[in-house]
């Protein structure tokens, strides 16, 4: 029961940060983000791209707006 408890909590984070980076208020993040995927797609990502796409971002930042955003959403 924990494992998958942890999975579902897992994979809604990761929803949500996908959802906040393709539709949230920040085109900054977006490009970024459609940057690092664009990367996976061609077989070039990894650690090393998050770092170059994503290394100047404040995590602590980013966290609270993807908090604030996944509060505003209604469940259809």
């Amino acid at each position: 029961m924990q494992k998958s408890f942890l999975f579902g909590r897992v994979y809604y984070q990761a929803w949500i940060m996908v959802y906040y980076f393709l539709k949230g208020p920040n085109e900054e993040y977006r490009k970024k983000f459609l940057e690092y995927f664009k990367a996976e797609l061609e077989g070039k990502g990894g650690l090393e791209k998050i770092k170059e796409c994503f290394g100047d971002i404040d995590m602590i930042a980013l966290d609270r707006d993807i908090r604030k955003f996944a509060e505003t959403l209604k469940p259809n």
